[in-house]
């Protein structure tokens, strides 16, 4: 019925319907890329380009290029072929075809992207709030390789979105150690507020990432940093009512590197108060235990080496310390 409907129109004199590149790319149902693919292996790309009636840098009804619709679809010859061609490695928003590719974890497409050149970071002006890095993107899809790749082109680790979030709040957040890492050791600053004024600390403990906790806490975060509202990572761990194995290790691994159990926050209570009014009774006993005694010696000592580690946890191994305390400090 189609194609009876297209010889009517041709018998009419009518022009046959133009598909922009970027309708073509963005449906694969409709053979649109197929049609392309098999136009690029054959060397009529221009002509399927005039067929099409588009330029490079056409966008559809979506606003988007057909760089960004070959890239959703991780077509990556395409995305060769349209930068060869000259299509423009920006799109209009802040959002460009290296944002997608980091989106969805196409390495081979970042590594294509950046070599076009594109900015790995965002422009030094731009409308409206501050919008989020591809660095942002990779790390909030837990993309490690692509966070590597970026790092490596020179993206900037302290970068800041609308809510002055760096890509370490976005890790702490999510709980991606992997990432946490790499961005530490790339010189990512644990200690840096968002607009809330909170630190990744405040956000692992937010969520109920111990592990994220810790390593934030060997690299010297600030146990008793306050946020805008006066709440301190251990505030906010007890105000989040976690599950009990996650709330009596981030309890106890707090207090370990010298949380306060008194410090008022945001409604002029303590930490030792709202354990008490949400019934966690078993964080309540951690807390009043903690004013009662000081941290023992050997307490002491293990944040400590554990702080000179830092990053380099892993080196401990290779230290000419007796097993039994390489197990001392590995454990909580």
């Amino acid at each position: 019925m189609d194609g009876d409907d297209e010889d009517y129109d041709q018998l009419l004199g009518r022009p046959r319907p133009q598909r922009s590149l970027s309708v073509m790319l963005s449906n694969p149902r409709e053979n649109g890329v197929v049609e392309f693919l098999a136009a690029l292996r054959d060397g009529n790309v221009d002509e399927t380009l005039v067929e099409a009636g588009s330029r490079l840098d056409d966008v559809d009804k979506f606003g988007r290029s057909p760089l960004l619709w070959a890239t959703t679809g991780n077509y990556v010859e395409v995305v060769k072929f349209l930068l060869q061609a000259g299509a423009s490695v920006t799109s209009k928003g802040n959002w460009h075809a290296l944002h997608e590719a980091c989106k969805a974890g196409f390495t081979e497409l970042v590594e294509v992207l950046i070599d076009a050149p594109s900015p790995v970071n965002n422009p030094t002006h731009y409308s409206g709030g501050a919008p989020w890095s591809p660095l942002h993107i990779a790390v909030r899809q837990g993309h490690l390789d692509c966070v590597k790749l970026l790092i490596r082109a020179g993206a900037n680790v302290n970068s800041v979105n609308a809510g002055r979030h760096t890509p370490l709040h976005e890790a702490a957040y999510r709980g991606y150690d992997a990432i946490m890492l790499e961005l530490l050791l790339r010189g990512a600053d644990p200690h840096v507020t968002s607009n809330q004024k909170r630190t990744p600390l405040h956000e692992a403990c937010i969520q109920g990432k111990v592990k994220t906790a810790i390593m934030l806490l060997d690299i010297n975060s600030k146990v008793n940093a306050t946020d805008l509202l006066r709440d301190t990572p251990l505030h906010l761990t007890l105000r989040a009512d976690h599950a009990y194995d996650i709330a009596v290790q981030l309890t106890t691994i707090l207090l370990q590197y010298g949380a306060s159990p008194t410090l008022l926050g945001r409604e002029d209570d303590m930490p030792i108060d709202i354990a008490r009014y949400s019934n966690q009774s078993y964080c309540l006993e951690l807390l009043e235990m903690a004013l009662e005694l000081p941290q023992p010696l050997t307490q002491i000592c293990k944040v400590h080496l554990r702080k000179q580690l830092a990053c380099h946890w892993d080196d401990i191994d290779e230290l000419p310390l007796p097993r039994k305390l390489k197990s001392f400090l590995d454990e909580f």
